[in-house]
């Protein structure tokens, strides 16, 4: 009884023989094992369909659920070899796909992924590469919600790489296993979604987007969802993809959609006390900007002579955040040192391939320097030395990630251009105007000096006039006219920032 075997039945007695009955009756039974490969309790399966399917031992001193996992004795060696655990629902899927040479799998004992289960999975799991594999009905989906749920935040960070599998025709393992086999069962597993696709899947799926209401609650879900991504390349990344497929493939009205998401996602982003994911205004910008550039240029090294010439080109290799401008020279002294000045010179001009820039292992030697050199700021640095997984999607299109955080970069300084232009602009009509109603005062008073002389007056006043305010308007035309031409440059720059939106589209999703 104490081990939960039987359960006492209602209004028996114990000494009459029938004062229990077998908690796992109509069931096959499973011993459930510790990480040690002790029984700690059992499981039992039903065996007529009957419900609850699964049904566990109740919690005693040595068995609680939320702390172990099904299987993990026999697959913690499996997980660690391919570096990725498989959680799957219940104990015959583990045993089918352990039983299919799949031995990297383990159940999560009828609950969400605890954070206790978690922390003994990355024990196993160098990487903390995970594919939740539950079944394809609605209790199945809820499951694997719950369990992003629990370790959203860790996915978030990039401490972990969370992806969901779903078997076609709502099949669970076992039964894909019997009817497929293990080969077609691993091609499923390598093309797992990460899990915010496979969100974003749940959200769109059997949504009908022509209706004004179903669309609307999809935008808000996805909304919702993306403003908790921290890392601004990814998040445009999604913000691109999921305008696409709301537009239902027109591309005019996936931009506008892109743009008025874009906004929406500004708007609800966290500012909590205890961790900033984005800052407000044009420094916030500026610094993801610059960090997405020299993140590429550490981790991108077959880009490293483009990047150089693109900020050379756009004059905006002159970092303003401390940290960035000790980074990026640290990184120009450690090129100095291997290259030579002269030739990293030319290779700022494009004279230059500069190919040998992709043999320094910068991230590691830089990594070394600083550490000894600026021990303070190193904390600000180690994300851009160390991308977790979600900026490290970035990497798969270096030159239009590149061309638009640069264009988010020069665009700053456009708009800095025209604001002074607009300025200079209004300030020179006016100075215009005051100059043209001194003029025609002066002129005023020469023509009654005229008249009082017995002169003939000055012909064609209104002639005159307009010659004057021609004259006097040159300069403020002239900042009119650099004014809308930095306008134009500047919706060029917009145009750049959404990264080539075509082409992004073009490519198969990360």
């Amino acid at each position: 009884e104490e081990a939960g075997l039987v359960v006492p039945r209602k209004g028996a007695s114990s000494q009459d023989g029938r004062g229990f009955y077998d908690r796992f009756r109509g069931r096959v039974m499973v011993p459930i094992k510790d990480r040690q490969g002790r029984v700690i309790g059992f499981g039992g399966r039903s065996l007529d369909g009957g419900e609850p399917k699964y049904l566990n031992s109740p919690e005693t001193e040595v068995f609680e659920k939320g702390k172990h996992l099904f299987g993990l004795d026999k697959a913690a060696a499996a997980i660690r070899k391919d570096d990725r655990a498989v959680v799957v629902e219940g104990y015959f899927d583990v045993i089918a796909l352990h039983a299919a040479g799949i031995t990297n799998a383990v159940a999560s004992l009828g609950t969400a992924l605890s954070s206790q289960q978690i922390t003994q999975l990355c024990r196993c799991c160098e990487g903390r590469r995970m594919v939740l594999n539950f079944d394809s009905d609605g209790a199945g989906v809820r499951a694997a919600q719950r369990a992003i749920g629990e370790v959203e935040q860790l996915a978030l960070q990039g401490q972990l790489e969370l992806r969901v599998l779903q078997l076609p025709s709502g099949k669970d393992p076992d039964e894909f296993l019997k009817s497929q086999g293990a080969g077609d069962y691993r091609a499923l597993l390598d093309q797992a979604p990460l899990w915010l696709d496979w969100q974003i899947e749940q959200v769109l799926e059997g949504r009908d987007l022509a209706r004004p209401d179903q669309f609307q609650l999809a935008v808000t879900a996805l909304v919702a969802l993306l403003g908790k991504l921290p890392q601004s390349a990814v998040r445009s990344h999604y913000l691109q993809r999921v305008a696409e497929r709301l537009s239902g493939g027109q591309a005019r009205l996936a931009i506008q959609l892109e743009d008025d998401l874009r906004q929406q996602v500004k708007g609800q982003r966290w500012h909590g006390r205890s961790q900033k994911w984005e800052l407000p205004g044009e420094a916030g910008l500026r610094e993801r900007a610059e960090a997405e550039v020299l993140r590429m240029y550490l981790h991108c090294p077959n880009y490293r002579s483009a990047i150089r010439v693109e900020l050379r080109q756009r004059e905006l290799d002159d970092f303003a955040l401390k940290h960035h401008r000790l980074l990026w020279a640290a990184i120009s002294g450690l090129e100095e040192v291997n290259l030579g000045v002269g030739r990293l010179e030319a290779i700022n001009r494009g004279q230059d391939p500069g190919s040998d820039l992709a043999d320094l292992d910068l991230p590691r030697l830089l990594g070394d320097q600083l550490v000894v050199e600026q021990s303070a700021l190193l904390s600000r640095l180690t994300p851009l030395l160390e991308p977790n997984e979600l900026q490290r999607m970035a990497f798969g299109q270096p030159l239009l990630q590149l061309r638009g955080a640069t264009a988010s970069l020069e665009r700053q300084k456009s708009v800095k251009r025209c604001r002074h232009l607009l300025d200079a602009w209004s300030s020179q009509r006016l100075e215009t105007l005051e100059r043209c109603i001194a003029r025609l005062l002066e002129q005023e008073r020469e023509e009654a000096r005229a008249t009082a002389s017995g002169l003939a007056p000055l012909s064609d006043m209104e002639s005159r006039i307009e010659a004057l305010f021609s004259e006097l308007n040159s300069d403020a035309l002239r900042f009119q006219e650099l004014y809308y031409n930095e306008r134009k440059h500047l919706e060029h720059l917009d145009s750049q920032r959404r990264a080539g939106y075509e082409e992004v589209m073009a490519q198969p999703a990360a």
